[in-house]
């Protein structure tokens, strides 16, 4: 997954001298965390929430290759 490695907003890869900020993954993820625990009325095990939010968005960036 080369994508996930972009940057989410500006130009080019970190590693090679371009913009700094969330990656498309770290992005993706935090998409999926804040619509997870916007649906959810008790108090979440965020080890969970966390995983299963790393997995929605792999998932994600994996489709959008295809």
């Amino acid at each position: 997954m080369e994508n996930s490695k972009e940057a989410a907003f500006g130009h080019g890869n970190p590693e090679q001298g371009g913009a700094r900020g969330l990656t498309k993954r770290e992005y993706f993820a935090g998409l999926a965390m804040k619509g997870i625990l916007a649906t959810t009325d008790s108090k979440p095990n965020y080890d969970i929430v966390a995983k299963w939010s790393i997995e929605q968005a792999d998932e994600l960036l994996k489709q959008l290759e295809a």
